[in-house]
């Protein structure tokens, strides 16, 4: 009986000694894998954010300057391309200038370097149009530049037929200048319309 009693006392014990180290061991791998999941979420989350956030920073910077620096200096003048119109309908399209090479008996030639615009007028207004008195004139670096009139080219014959209500006519100049990249040109479609001046 003496026996059996001491081993009733013992088990309890030995059962809580096992508990004991297992509550032990849990509570020393909880820690461990609480700690691991931080580790691996963070390490990306920098790369990420650095990568999205450069792309519109970089955009930005670029567009907001390009705009204000351009409209304030081209407020009053029209760029090469697009379109100045008056308030009766009427409006002018002279092209991006290109480098021109006119013929050996051209009239006009100045210098080495020419260039050769495309002229579109579009008559907007509901009456007919007397394109006789278009008057274009241009300037490159400290001179004037010399108008040229090519037959051969088909450069610088100016229409001479009335243009009707919502018609177009296109034609080409060219000028003798001083540099290709400074060129301004004054358009005045007649005159009872003012002077509007394309440039790049």
């Amino acid at each position: 009986m003496a026996f059996f009693l001491a081993m009733n006392k013992f088990i309890p014990a030995a059962m809580v000694a096992a508990l004991a180290l297992t509550v032990t061991a849990c509570s020393t791998v909880e820690p461990a894998d609480s700690s691991a999941p931080p580790a691996v979420v963070s390490s990306p989350t920098p790369t990420e954010q650095s990568l999205e956030a450069e792309p519109p920073a970089s955009s930005s910077s670029v567009a907001e300057p390009s705009s204000e620096t351009a409209s304030p200096a081209q407020s009053e003048d029209v760029v090469f391309g697009q379109t100045a119109s008056w308030q009766d309908g009427i409006s002018v399209v002279l092209s991006k200038p290109r480098k021109f090479t006119p013929n050996e008996y051209a009239a006009g030639v100045e210098g080495k370097k020419h260039v050769v615009l495309d002229v579109t007028l579009t008559n907007g207004t509901a009456e007919k149009f007397d394109p006789t008195s278009f008057h274009l004139a241009a300037q490159s670096g400290d001179g004037e530049a010399s108008q040229i009139f090519d037959s051969a080219s088909g450069v610088g014959e100016y229409p001479q037929t009335q243009l009707r209500a919502g018609k177009s006519v296109k034609w080409k100049i060219a000028f003798s200048v001083e540099d290709y990249n400074d060129l301004a040109v004054d358009v005045t479609p007649d005159f009872d319309h003012d002077t509007q001046m394309f440039t790049f």
